[in-house]
């Protein structure tokens, strides 16, 4: 007996192995490859590297980071003033005179004095209060600056020896600064006078200190040897005319 199967005429005797054959072909696929199933790692998100400081996006106008900012002519590295390092005049002592001091100096009382009439008043500007040409010997003459601080203003000996800083001169002793302080009595108060020269003789500073009410002056002369030498003597008695003004 013959079986027709999808088309085929197969022998009887050969039926009973159609299903095996059929589910071979269905497992063949064709030549299909069978579907496997793979576990995959979830992947970690790439960590942002970390923004350096020179692409960060800076304002209009802002100096590069790092950068020194521009200092005044002569002015010393920031973080690297030792005691006695010169600093440009009128400078405030390092660490001293925080803004509390300076409002208690622009409300400090005023003073008065008597210049002699060869001094040029010029305009009074940045810490000044007032400001002289004091002329020497000859065509020299000297930078006169008045400056009134809060408090002790850093203390005398410190002054004393930055002042000494701006001539190249070495730095004194307490007991030395003692020794050559003189007093000079006026109506405002006692003024001590110093004269800061060095050898061989360059520059030199005519000093006087008042501590009155709470405030610190300071009239400093400023100048070559020579012109100075001129000018001490008006100097000394200008000083001596130091009064609170009045009201």
């Amino acid at each position: 007996m013959v079986t027709k199967l999808i088309g085929w005429r197969i022998p009887v005797s050969c039926v009973p192995i159609a299903p095996a054959v059929v589910a071979l072909c269905l497992l063949a696929g064709c030549g299909e490859e069978p579907i496997r199933s793979y576990r995959i790692a979830k992947e970690q998100p790439e960590e942002a590297a970390p923004q350096s400081t020179e692409s960060r996006q800076m304002p209009p106008g802002h100096p590069p980071m790092g950068a020194q900012q521009g200092l005044p002519p002569d002015h010393p590295p920031v973080g690297q003033v030792t005691p006695g390092q010169a600093l440009p005049p009128d400078h405030p002592p390092i660490g001293g005179a925080p803004g509390p001091q300076r409002e208690a100096a622009a409300a400090a009382p005023a003073l008065a004095w008597d210049a002699p009439p060869t001094w040029i008043q010029k305009p009074a500007g940045g810490m000044r209060v007032a400001s002289f040409d004091v002329p020497g010997a000859g065509d020299a003459k000297g930078d006169l600056s008045i400056i009134v601080l809060g408090g002790g203003a850093g203390g005398l000996l410190p002054n004393v020896n930055r002042w000494r800083g701006q001539i190249d001169a070495e730095p004194w002793t307490q007991e030395v600064m003692d020794r050559e302080f003189q007093k000079i009595q006026c109506p405002a108060g006692t003024i001590l006078f110093v004269d800061l020269r060095k050898q061989p003789p360059a520059k030199r500073i005519l000093a006087g200190i008042l501590e009155r009410e709470g405030q610190s002056w300071f009239f400093k002369l400023v100048g070559d040897d020579a012109a100075l030498e001129g000018a001490k003597p008006a100097f000394v008695e200008f000083l001596k005319t130091v009064r609170g003004a009045k009201p």
